[in-house]
């Protein structure tokens, strides 16, 4: 019975994966052309840039959460740390939810 739960557990959390897994490679795209944009602009790249970052981190946090907890863990780590640098108070909270979540 119990490699059954296992068995069980295991298959569902690699259809977790199989369906978030064009959304994360949206996100990660998403991340890529941030990063891209901010090196273009440079020292002329607006603030509110780093909260899109910010926002977008959280979104892989979440999409994480179910398959891959030390991923969706660090992800909430780089959006407080980045959240804290620029005070994104809405990006520190989600950080601290998303945290009391991962415990």
């Amino acid at each position: 019975m119990k490699r059954v739960v296992i068995l069980l557990l295991w298959c569902t959390s690699g259809i977790a994966w199989a369906q978030n897994q064009p959304r994360i490679d949206s996100l990660n795209g998403e991340l890529q052309k941030y990063e891209v944009r901010k090196k273009a602009l440079g020292a002329n790249a607006p603030a509110i840039m780093d909260t899109v970052k910010a926002l977008l981190l959280n979104k892989l946090n979440v999409e994480y959460r179910e398959f891959d907890a030390e991923k969706a863990f660090d992800y909430a780590k780089q959006c407080l740390e980045l959240s804290e640098r620029i005070g994104f108070k809405k990006g520190i909270a989600h950080a601290y939810n998303d945290f009391g979540i991962y415990y």
